[in-house]
């Protein structure tokens, strides 16, 4: 993805920005898709940030186009602007669109055409509420009680588990929301996605521009990467934004300059290497000698529980992350120490 982002800024044809880009977003999906399986094998928590809900929900209708067949026709209303809710957005994404689907499936039951539609509004300063409606055949009174319940479903012979609407509500109850459902038989059915509200402007996008980036000032960051492409394209990144760099394949290496005097700003490094030392052993040692020298961790899994009470003491990246993330989590590193 960084060498997406660098290849972005040379001069080249549009046809091949255009397809810098697409790889880009499939680089993104990616890690959105990883984010989920791993949450769901609770290899991994859930990554829990602000994310704009008409980003969401333009999404949602992409994905779920080709899902629907030509008697179902999903609308979207009209939303408040620059809604946003703090949430892990792939699970938000993956419950929208599974209530999507349940959805489609109710007005298939039906036996006729029908519309699906999804819309966000404010509930107050504190919330804000996502439902996705259809006029499908609904559900009675005792089955609507039982929705959420894993393992009921009314669909057992046509690829039914009984899990989606449970998994819906284990999301919102866990990101301190709740799940509401209304129904009517032959009327259809609405289930309304309440979660928390977060004030404020949205924020920076994996495709903003790069004018809107912070750049650096000259400061010294000691980047500490395993892995030889990777070492190259970041600390190539990082002189772009601004910044010296320093840097070492290992936690020994890396510790060793330190030792030797090495002057830095910023120590950014990977959390999982070889050879004995991992970047948390690194960066304790490096807050024991210097508690006010800035840290930054990244790695595909920098939110593990492995990392213990340690965690709260340090920045985290997580992989892979956008140029703008990686220059904003190194100003307020830097400007905050």
């Amino acid at each position: 993805m960084f060498s997406m982002e660098l290849a972005l800024q040379e001069e080249q044809s549009e046809r091949a920005a255009s397809l810098l880009r697409r790889a880009r977003e499939a680089v993104w999906s990616g890690r959105g898709l990883t984010d989920r399986l791993l949450a769901f094998a609770r290899q991994q928590p859930g990554r829990v940030e602000v994310c704009a809900v008409d980003g969401v929900l333009e999404d949602i209708e992409i994905l779920s186009r080709p899902a629907l067949s030509g008697e179902v026709a999903l609308r979207l209303l009209p939303e408040e602007p620059q809604l946003q809710v703090r949430c892990d957005p792939g699970q938000l994404q993956n419950a929208l669109l599974n209530l999507v689907l349940n959805a489609r499936d109710e007005i298939r039951g039906a036996g006729r055409a029908g519309t699906i539609t999804l819309g966000a509004r404010a509930v107050g300063d504190d919330l804000v509420e996502l439902s996705v409606g259809d006029d499908g055949e609904g559900m009675s009174d005792e089955v609507r009680r039982r929705a959420a319940d894993p393992f009921f479903t009314t669909r057992r012979g046509h690829g039914g588990t009984g899990l989606g609407l449970a998994m819906v509500y284990g999301f919102v109850q866990q990101s301190g929301g709740d799940m509401r459902i209304y129904s009517v038989p032959g009327q259809g059915t609405t289930v309304r996605l309440t979660l928390p509200r977060v004030a404020g402007t949205p924020g920076l996008t994996v495709a903003d521009s790069w004018a809107d980036i912070p750049v650096g000032a000259g400061e010294t960051v000691l980047l500490v990467e395993d892995e030889p492409d990777l070492l190259d394209l970041t600390r190539g990144l990082l002189q772009r934004l601004g910044y010296g760099v320093v840097t070492a394949p290992t936690a020994q290496a890396a510790w060793a300059l330190i030792e030797a005097g090495q002057a830095y700003d910023l120590l950014l490094t990977d959390v999982f290497m070889p050879g004995g030392l991992s970047g948390l052993d690194l960066a304790e040692r490096v807050a024991a000698r210097d508690p006010a020298r800035p840290v930054i961790l990244m790695s595909g899994f920098a939110l593990h529980p492995d990392m213990g009470a340690a965690g709260p003491r340090f920045r985290h990246l997580q992989k892979p992350c956008t140029p703008h993330v990686l220059a904003r989590t190194l100003r307020e590193a830097l400007e905050t120490r």
